[in-house]
């Protein structure tokens, strides 16, 4: 790999995680834990309702489904 070509990967890296921390600053302010949300998997799913247990880095939540109790990670993009 090139000098430039690494300088390149690297400023794409820097910018991505700047970005995620970015993400991740808003949704610890608009998506705290006890947060109730909604979010759908696919297009094709049904929309599931449920609390914010805690933040993870990025752009991921962990979810309790209210219904059926059970916790998953959903990106924010899932949510509704």
């Amino acid at each position: 790999m090139t000098d430039h070509a690494m300088r390149l990967l690297k400023a794409s890296l820097h910018d991505r995680a700047a970005a995620n921390k970015r993400i991740e600053e808003l949704l610890k302010r608009e998506f705290a834990p006890g947060t109730a949300v909604s979010w759908r998997l696919s297009e094709s799913s049904g929309l599931a309702i449920g609390l914010v247990t805690r933040n993870c880095y990025g752009d991921r939540l962990e979810v309790e489904n209210v219904h059926t109790g059970k916790r998953r990670f959903i990106r924010a993009y899932q949510l509704r």
